[in-house]
């Protein structure tokens, strides 16, 4: 049995056990015997194998602990409880490329298990090996599980510790720059994506110098790439005015067309979003994607109601705080009819920032018409049907914007027949 062969003392006779034990945790079933091999108290054992002097000995019971590894949390854990870390985390300094690999992937399964597994992994010392295992001229399946394990550190909630990211954001911009690779790219990405969710780390990817190549990114030929990239631009040009800046200094302009252009529809949604959080910066980051606004607004008109809504965040931003110009251009390029038209069927969040956008056009109307005293902006307001929209909204359940919309028809409808 598999069993009496990893328990002999005969070397050749315990390899022979482990490489049966791995071909059957490998084998193409729906559910392998992990369970099997652990209540056959295995586990121990083919943790012991990873000391043995036999690479071959060696190789096969990391390849069966990642398969264990990859198994439920209660199965992963069992590794864990067997003081397999430590193991597994000398073996990041293993000569053998394809140890390392096996190691590298299972701590790596360990680590995407939960934030409490991912922090027992790092309280053993294992930042540092798990950091510079993986040298330039690495095989691209090294490079691959590194840059799957170095995204499994931030799948869960909360972040590491503040050294430990930025001691990863370095590596993993590192990898977006010198890979060509589509899975490499995805994964680093992604998880660059998960830590520029947050400001602070923002202007570390700013500082390693990656905004040129993720632009460059957006036009990759794989989607994937595509939309992973976008996430990270949408959350750089959601901070500060300066990170904004930052991508805005490198004329986006081509790039975000590309996206917002494409046939995928995520992808399509992040770009609009992306842009949305350029134009709510300054009057003058707008006036930079001035061009995007014609796309917007098309798209707006004709995509599907996700990405409706993004691109109406963009441009009710831009009706809230662009600049009079700003604002007649949105609306000369037909913004208003297909905005009523999301105003009608969005969520209460949406409802807030277009009524918002739209309190500001009319205000500014309403001061443009003190010396003709004819208010050009509500005529077209209400000729595109805007008048009845809001309407509408009286009948909302969400008291707060049932009183902003009354505040407007009040202001500058009431002279409206019809309207009470």
């Amino acid at each position: 049995s598999i069993l009496s062969s990893i328990n002999s003392e005969d070397i050749n006779i315990q390899l022979e056990g482990a490489r049966c034990c791995r071909k059957l945790l490998s084998s193409p079933v729906l559910f392998p015997p992990i369970d099997e091999i652990i209540e056959a108290n295995a586990v121990q054992r083919i943790v012991h194998f990873l000391s043995s002097q036999n690479p071959e000995l060696q190789h096969e019971a990391a390849w069966i602990l990642t398969n264990i590894v990859s198994g439920t949390s209660s199965q992963t854990r069992v590794v864990v409880e067997a003081n397999a870390v430590p193991v597994l985390v000398l073996l990041l300094s293993s000569h053998n490329d394809e140890i390392k690999e096996l190691a590298l992937w299972a701590l790596g399964n360990i680590i995407s298990d939960s934030s409490e597994l991912r922090e027992h992994v790092l309280n053993q010392n294992a930042l540092v090996p798990l950091l510079s295992c993986v040298k330039d001229n690495a095989t691209i399946s090294l490079q691959r599980v590194y840059a799957m394990t170095l995204h499994s550190l931030f799948k869960a909630s909360p972040l590491p510790k503040t050294a430990v990211v930025n001691q990863v954001i370095p590596i993993l911009t590192k990898l977006v720059k010198s890979s060509g690779d589509e899975e490499i790219l995805h994964d680093s990405l992604w998880a660059l994506g998960i830590v520029s969710e947050e400001s602070e780390y923002v202007s570390t990817l700013i500082e390693c110098g990656i905004c040129t190549r993720l632009l460059e990114l957006l036009i990759h030929s794989s989607d994937l790439v595509q939309e992973s990239t976008i996430r990270v631009v949408g959350n750089i040009v959601s901070g500060s005015e300066r990170q904004t800046q930052a991508i805005l200094n490198l004329d986006p302009i081509p790039y975000l067309l590309r996206a917002l252009g494409s046939s995928n529809k995520s992808i399509r949604k992040e770009a609009c979003w992306a842009v949305s959080n350029i134009t709510g910066g300054t009057q003058a980051q707008i006036e930079q994607i001035k061009p995007l606004l014609p796309m917007m607004i098309h798209l707006l008109s004709t995509s599907d109601m996700n990405t409706k809504k993004e691109a109406a965040w963009a441009i009710s931003n831009v009706l809230k705080l662009g600049s009079f110009d700003q604002i007649q251009y949105v609306v000369a390029h037909k913004c208003l009819q297909p905005l009523f038209t999301v105003l009608g069927n969005a969520d209460s969040s949406t409802i807030f920032v277009i009524v918002d956008g739209l309190e500001n056009l009319l205000s500014w109307g309403a001061r443009k018409s003190k010396s003709s005293g004819f208010n050009e902006l509500a005529e077209k307001f209400e000729n595109y049907g805007g008048l009845e929209v809001l309407e509408g909204l009286l009948e909302e359940r969400n008291p707060i914007i049932v009183q902003k919309v009354s505040k407007i028809l009040d202001l500058y409808f009431e002279d409206i027949e019809g309207y009470e």
